[in-house]
């Protein structure tokens, strides 16, 4: 364990027999913590195992691309870059025809495929996929590849629609605004998503006329935000925009709508950290409404109680 390969650390005559044994304990309950997305504490156990390893340069090249996959789950792009290239230096500069290594090269060259296409450098994802299938990483290659060819266009059409909307008319504008979103939820970059629909939505207000259409497309803007910002880990901002969008639907007694937008309020207070009873009264809430969501509600309901009871066991640990 961890505290027993610490304890050794301390005993000056088996400190250096531990040594390897509290590299160990470092990388495996790093492994544990990042498994349950507990990301600070993998970041600590593998920062401490990269300082046991100053002069084991192998090990720490080891440490080096555990922290780095930790910082690309973690969506960290900059620091997943500057640790996993580093790994990647290191365990190439050995220069040897070890299995083991090579294999170690191939998944680092992979994460930083990864890496360069959470930072939109399509080109540059592409090139270390290639290095990771030159190094034997085993993957479905030509998948991944057409991906990222898709997502670079897409990318490319991004940059032209946003030079667009800088000299857009009144007219055009709306309609460019409207591409830019749908590229970026395509994109999963639904921070930036939920900022495009902002701006969208508040143009629709300033035009409404109080019509029912054209307020119950301004609440499906709502809503929209909501998802992404869900989806960008931003609950609590969600949790505002879903029930600015519940309570139009309410007012236009649109029962099927308000449903399906206090379902995605659940799933919003869910990610926020709500207390659970509050998340299931909401879910309850939307299979009032509309009871043929009942598949969606109930598959939502088990996914937060099963969240909510992990959540659970971390804390009675730490106590412990």
């Amino acid at each position: 364990s961890l505290n027993e390969a610490e304890r050794l650390r301390e005993d000056p005559e088996l400190s250096k027999n531990a040594l390897p044994l509290l590299r160990d304990a470092y990388l495996n309950v790093g492994n544990v913590h990042d498994f349950r997305e507990e990301f600070d504490k993998a970041v600590k156990c593998y920062m401490r195992g990269i300082g046991e390893s100053q002069w084991n340069s192998l090990a720490q090249s080891t440490f080096q691309s555990a922290l780095g996959a930790v910082y690309l789950r973690a969506k960290q792009f900059e620091l997943a870059s500057d640790v996993i290239l580093s790994a990647i230096s290191t365990k190439k500069a050995k220069k040897c025809d070890d299995p083991a290594i090579k294999a170690d090269i191939g998944a680092a060259y992979f994460n930083l495929a990864q890496v360069r296409a959470g930072q939109t450098n399509f080109k540059a994802a592409l090139k270390a996929l290639k290095h990771a299938e030159r190094y034997g990483y085993n993957c479905n290659y030509a998948e991944l590849k057409d991906n990222y060819n898709k997502q670079a266009a897409q990318k490319s059409q991004l940059d032209e629609l946003q030079h667009q909307l800088k000299h857009a008319g009144d007219n055009e504008h709306e309609a460019i605004l409207t591409q830019i979103a749908d590229i970026y939820q395509e994109l999963s970059m639904f921070e930036e998503e939920a900022k495009s629909v902002i701006e969208l939505a508040g143009i629709r207000e300033e035009k409404v006329e109080g019509g029912a259409n054209a307020r119950k497309e301004i609440a499906e803007m709502y809503g929209r935000i909501g998802e992404a910002l869900t989806k960008a880990k931003r609950g609590g901002s969600a949790v505002l925009w879903h029930k600015k969008e519940i309570k139009i639907y309410r007012e236009l007694k649109l029962q099927e709508c308000e449903a399906t937008a206090t379902n995605n309020l659940a799933n919003a207070l869910d990610e926020a950290k709500k207390p659970l009873e509050e998340v299931i009264k909401t879910y309850e809430r939307a299979l009032e409404l509309d009871p043929e969501l009942r598949r969606s509600v109930l598959n939502n309901m088990f996914l937060t109680l099963c969240s909510q009871e992990t959540s659970l066991t971390k804390s009675q640990e730490e106590k412990k």
